[in-house]
């Protein structure tokens, strides 16, 4: 019983910090939902999704990290065709004229239960632009996180699925 134990205490530590130091990105909790929204940045008439990402740290511990690669780099929205987000992205956000938002930007430290928001948009026309058909469209979040305690890692988090159309 006593070794049972201690090889599942040595799994969970492991998979914390592998030995470097530092916290895993999976220590934080990551959650994101998309929208149609009628302005584009505060564009009338020009509507847009708009992806909210929840970033939660459940642990008992303050945790310090930050956004890494500045400039929207390494925060990305993307849009599939197919529901697994298998393959290239039909859309990309990451290309020239990009706009980002980084509600609150991320706190340092974020204390347990805490959460922090990020939003990204894309304008529907771009999403649905070079010929790209009307239909569903599954979503997803690239997410740079790294730094501090936080080891820097890309997460993908799925964002939802929505029907555009032109």
């Amino acid at each position: 019983m006593k070794k049972i134990l201690l090889v599942a205490v040595a799994v969970v530590v492991a998979g914390g910090c592998r030995g470097d130091g530092l916290l895993s990105p999976n220590v934080l909790t990551y959650s994101a939902e998309s929208q149609v929204v009628p302005n584009f940045y505060n564009t009338p008439a020009n509507p847009s999704v708009e992806t909210t990402v929840h970033i939660t740290n459940n642990t008992d511990n303050t945790i310090t990290f930050n956004y890494s690669r500045g400039n929207c780099g390494g925060f990305e929205l993307h849009a599939f065709v197919t529901a697994d987000r298998s393959g290239t992205p039909a859309w990309n956000s990451f290309q020239p004229g990009l706009v980002c938002d980084l509600v609150g930007h991320l706190p340092s430290p974020l204390n347990p239960g805490e959460s922090v928001q990020l939003v990204i948009s894309g304008a529907l026309k771009d999403i649905l632009a070079a010929g790209r058909p009307n239909g569903t469209y599954y979503f997803d979040v690239l997410l740079n996180v790294g730094g501090g305690e936080v080891r820097d890692s890309d997460v993908h988090i799925p964002a939802g699925s929505i029907f555009l159309a032109k």
